[in-house]
């Protein structure tokens, strides 16, 4: 319930205003734009990858590196180390950024920034799994627990303090799916529109559409992989809320 309270309130933001009007959001097809949005969103994340294989500037590499393989495992595609060399080059780096005391990211140990990237890092060794990970997912929980932080759980509660209303309304949109009541199919209806305007305004190329961050300081990469899981989760879970044909 405070989850669906969450996304009234989130709406109050991000009022749909593409298509407009009653009649033009029961035509809007949540299925196929949801689809769309997922495919150019997790495109853009591809494209936006740095040489070496991270994410994001100079700070906070290892953690944004550590969310995007995250959030690309946990989709309904599952991507793996081997399904391409965006993934296996994330993973190589991030594997890399691992400090000899099992932990990621700089500062002291028992910093909140040290212990947010290793949550995140952690969270996406466990959801991609391989001899590899396992290992390096052992040594990041002995950091967490040395430095008195338990991991279980963790990582979600970071990521939503970290993004805010961008990750409540991916928590929100999960809650739907899991327990769809009787307004489910009015509410994804409702909060799709927005994303995939967003999406449609350019950044740096032509064909290369990320989604613009309208909550400062938004980052357009979280938006744009947070908004792409949001379009799988509709575009895999919708005929478990589409209402029957009218007849």
């Amino acid at each position: 319930m405070r989850l669906r309270i969450a996304l009234l309130f989130l709406l109050g933001f991000i009022a749909p205003s593409a298509p407009a009007g009653e009649n033009a959001l029961q035509a809007f097809k949540p299925a196929s734009e949801a689809k769309k949005l997922a495919s150019l969103a997790f495109k853009y994340v591809q494209r936006h990858q740095n040489q070496d294989g991270s994410y994001g500037s100079a700070e906070a590499r290892a953690g944004k590196t550590a969310l995007v393989l995250w959030v690309l495992a946990d989709s309904s595609w599952k991507y793996k180390e081997a399904d391409g060399p965006m993934m296996l080059k994330a993973m190589d780096f991030l594997l890399g950024a691992q400090k000899p005391d099992g932990g990621f990211g700089e500062g002291e140990a028992a910093g909140p920034e040290r212990k947010t990237e290793t949550l995140f890092a952690l969270r996406a060794l466990r959801a991609v799994p391989s001899p590899r990970t396992a290992a390096a997912a052992e040594r990041a929980e002995a950091f967490l627990k040395a430095v008195g932080e338990a991991a279980d759980g963790k990582a979600e509660g970071a990521a939503s303090k970290l993004f805010g209303p961008r990750w409540t309304l991916l928590s929100t949109i999960q809650s739907i799916f899991a327990a769809p009541g009787p307004d489910a199919a009015q509410q994804i209806r409702t909060a799709l529109p927005d994303l995939v305007r967003r999406q449609q305004q350019k950044n740096d190329e032509a064909d290369d559409y990320g989604v613009v961050p309208e909550d400062p300081p938004g980052d357009p990469l979280v938006d744009t992989l947070l908004a792409g899981r949001i379009g799988d989760l509709i575009r895999s879970n919708w005929k478990s809320v589409e209402p029957a044909p009218q007849p």
